[in-house]
């Protein structure tokens, strides 16, 4: 995973601001930047590079899709994004269902058109339930 093989000290940078976006959503620059359509980025100075994060929003979940280091002054095409006929193509949808798909205003995404949107992208999709505020329990041990 790319965000595995950065730096501690990156990861750290990145997921912080991923995190206030996605608690402090809608947001704008100089944090988060439309890209195109639905799809906004997270933008992270590092130490001594740029980091980005495209994203969607869709309801109240945030649905990561891609993260690079910048290279210069211009975000890569290749980087950026495919077009939105071209993931329809790859995801053996229409453009219609595909738009449908990068609505915020439509509920109905499932987990299986997810992981097909991942794999159109040549990413896998995975899953965690990590805890991120601590948890109090009343149950005492016996």
């Amino acid at each position: 995973m790319w965000l595995e093989s950065l730096p501690e000290e990156d990861r750290t940078a990145i997921g912080m601001d991923v995190m206030a976006a996605q608690f402090g959503w809608p947001l704008g620059l100089p944090l988060v930047d439309h890209i195109d359509g639905d799809v906004r980025e997270v933008r992270t100075k590092l130490a001594t590079r740029i980091a980005r994060v495209l994203f969607v929003v869709d309801g109240a979940v945030t649905v990561l899709l891609h993260g690079f280091i910048k290279q210069g002054n211009r975000t890569p095409l290749p980087d950026l994004h495919i077009t939105k006929t071209e993931m329809a193509r790859r995801m053996e949808t229409s453009r219609t269902q595909l738009d449908r798909l990068l609505d915020p205003a439509y509920p109905s995404v499932t987990l299986a058109t997810i992981a097909k949107a991942a794999t159109a992208l040549g990413k896998k999709m995975s899953i965690s339930f990590e805890d991120f505020l601590p948890v109090k329990s009343d149950v005492v041990a016996r």
